[in-house]
């Protein structure tokens, strides 16, 4: 039994050997060594202490080169708290912090009990590490060469799937060295004050730092500044994460028409390039968004909405290139990964002097920060045009609130009309892009596009199916199915399962379900799946992920795959098992695959889809939504259970007591209850 067990059972109680703890090493104060960890830039920092010398080693060093973000818990939102500081660094606490010392949650590990238990709430912060250990150079500082968590982390990923780790000790002998060795861990034997002191040596300041110098990065937007006071750097670096400035030589991906017709877009390269027919709705957008907002006195909200597959990125990116470079207008488009910070738009606003014309795709993942956007810009009278696009199922599921608070403007992404077919027909046949259709006279091509059993159809699946002359469905099967070897299809699956929901697929959540780290993605993997599916990397957090061409190439992906209750729920169960929903898109798949009444039509037996709730419940405990959906799947489904219902919507309140769709919820389960 160690000392602190004796305590715990002997005394009061934990809490006040918890206090006891807090007292001892509360007045500890870093050393120069934990200062001179400011002095350099770092991925991430996670550490097994509770101590607070990290913090306020980085506080005492005012010119650090990044900003501590700490971590303490698994539902924390990551990428919202990344994007509010200026160059930030995750810093993982994973054994419990004195700032937290009492919070139940995560009680500091201090017994063989609580180490054994140290994961609850904090699974997927450790998850994290991980993930990074499987494409980053780890380095241990403080630890024993015998202590578990290190043992563990090497042993679970294997020798040749990661880089080389290397560990700080003294106390390392020379057949401790060549063990390490085995294991591709290099040992340096110094102490950690001795180590910061050589690395300082070894780095001079000038390669410390990895953003690019502010008199040596073009600044193109600066042709609108009317002011000759220099920008802030945090607006400099904003357009390096998260704004795109709108000009016509502005940077592009190579985009081949090929891939454009079939949904796979790199960029701005389509647009300027001029692979896209023009739309209607792009005129009615450019109207209302510039004449009608020509001299602004605060913000204005205007929204394209439309069906999945329907053109709405490309017509966004077309209105948004025109306004820039056909009207002059100051046009930025906040990149997927991006930050929205009220003080940078109002930064080039102060220096500008003219409105400002910001667009935005999918906005329902950003419908908090938008909010908070508009809420600033509407106190400032600040004229700046929002212009948003979204699909209609996302609008209505995600932005009740954004919607309630500043209604927009509605403009609709619909169906191709007979300009925009023969428009379409031209462009198809500059880029020999006709395929099947080549074969017919221009008429026929017409009517083939305009046929009443395709008019419903969205732009990509009538693209597809015109050119090839297969539906659209098979078509995205057989791609599937060409796919070697089965491993990549599997690949393509997990990331199809994924991205039908229109979110980013982190690498990290494929190293974990799959065991294909990015190094074997990019060795074995990108040569199958190159032209299927993309590589972006998060501007903050620096992690990889993957996309298909299109959420809705991807949701047929599943669908023609996944035919039964079986593989549906073995496949969905392997995807959530996997999520973190400290990441806001991890947690966006996870409350789309566990909708309840979803659930409920897509599974026959609700055995199986029981089998996915305990599956998410498992890998989120704590999110009340899940049992509030799982709650709904037992009230919709012929096999549900009406007292199951009850009960899980009852843990569902218990979780969150205010929350109003779970009172509603409970409320419905009662009527049916009562009706039966």
């Amino acid at each position: 039994m160690t000392v602190a067990e004796m305590a715990i059972r002997n005394s009061a109680g934990q809490s006040l050997v918890f206090e006891e703890v807090r007292k001892i090493l509360a007045p500890f104060e870093p050393s120069d060594a934990h200062r001179a960890l400011a002095d350099f830039n770092w991925r991430m920092i996670a550490t097994t202490n509770y101590d607070l010398l990290i913090e306020h080693a980085y506080a005492d060093v005012k010119a650090r080169r990044q900003n501590l973000v700490r971590f303490v818990k698994d539902d924390e939102p990551v990428e919202a708290r990344l994007q509010e500081a200026e160059r930030p660094l995750a810093y993982l606490k994973l054994h419990g912090c004195l700032d937290h010392i009492h919070d139940r949650d995560i009680p500091p590990i201090l017994t063989k009990e609580s180490y054994s238990r140290y994961k609850a709430n904090r699974t997927r912060l450790f998850g994290r590490v991980v993930d990074y250990a499987h494409e980053s150079t780890l380095l241990f500082i403080g630890y024993r060469l015998d202590d578990p968590h290190i043992r563990n982390l090497i042993y679970d990923i294997g020798v040749e799937k990661r880089p080389r780790w290397f560990m700080v000790t003294p106390d390392a002998e020379d057949y401790d060295v060549d063990y390490w060795a085995t294991q591709n861990v290099g040992i340096i034997k110094c102490r950690f004050g001795e180590f910061m002191h050589a690395l300082s040596d070894e780095i001079p300041p000038l390669f410390r730092q990895l953003a690019s110098s502010t008199q040596t990065v073009d600044f193109p937007i600066r042709k609108h500044f009317q002011s000759n006071e220099p920008e802030s750097e945090k607006l400099r670096q904003a357009f390096v994460k998260d704004l795109t400035y709108i000009h016509a030589n502005m940077a592009i991906e190579e985009q081949s028409p090929e891939q454009f017709y079939q949904g796979y877009d790199t960029g701005w390269g389509g647009i300027v390039n001029r692979l896209d027919v023009r739309r209607k709705v792009e005129d009615d957008l450019l109207f209302k968004t510039l004449l009608e907002n020509e001299n602004p006195a605060g913000p204005s909200f205007i929204m394209l909405r439309g069906a999945a597959g329907a053109g709405k990125t490309i017509a966004l990116k077309r209105t948004a290139f025109e306004a820039a470079t056909a009207s002059g207008a100051l046009a930025v488009w906040l990149e997927e990964g991006g930050a929205l910070h009220f003080d940078v738009i109002a930064e080039i606003y102060d220096l500008s002097r003219q409105p400002i014309y910001l667009f935005i795709d999918q906005i329902g993942f950003r419908v908090h920060q938008v909010l908070s956007f508009l809420r600033s810009a509407c106190v400032r009278s600040l004229p700046v045009i929002v212009i948003g696009a979204e699909r209609d199922a996302d609008w209505n599921s995600y932005c009740g609130a954004l919607d309630m608070e500043f209604p927009p403007e509605f403009l609709r992404v619909s169906n191709l009309s007979m300009s925009e077919v023969e428009g379409l027909l031209d462009l198809l046949a500059r880029h020999a892009c006709l395929g099947l259709l080549g074969r017919l006279s221009r008429d026929d091509q017409i009517r083939a596009f305009m046929d009443k059993n395709r008019a419903d159809r969205q732009l990509l699946v009538a693209l597809h199916e015109l050119t090839l002359g297969k539906p659209f469905e098979k078509i995205i099967l057989e791609e599937h199915q060409r796919i070697f070897p089965e491993q990549a299809q599997q690949l393509y699956l997990d990331i199809a399962t994924m991205h039908q929901f229109s979110v980013n697929v982190r690498a990290g959540i494929i190293s974990r379900i799959s065991g294909v780290a990015f190094e074997d993605f990019q060795a074995q993997f990108l040569e199958p799946l190159r032209g299927i599916v993309r590589v972006e990397k998060d501007p903050y957090s620096g992690d990889l992920c993957y996309k298909t061409r299109h959420s809705r190439v991807a949701a047929i992906v599943f669908k023609e795959t996944c035919l039964d209750d079986q593989s549906k729920a073995m496949q969905l169960k392997r995807i959530v098992e996997g999520l973190d929903v400290g990441y806001s898109v991890d947690k966006r798949a996870l409350e789309e695959i566990c909708r309840g009444r979803s659930l409920a039509d897509a599974f026959a037996s609700i055995d199986q889809a029981r089998q996915v709730y305990e599956a998410a419940i498992t890998a989120a405990p704590k999110q009340a939504f899940l049992y509030q959906q799982w709650a709904l799947l037992e009230a919709h489904h012929r096999e549900g259970s009406l007292t199951d219902a009850d009960r899980l919507a009852g843990e569902a309140h218990d979780l969150e007591p205010r929350n109003k769709t779970i009172i509603h919820t409970q409320a419905e389960i009662d009527r049916k209850r009562a009706s039966d």
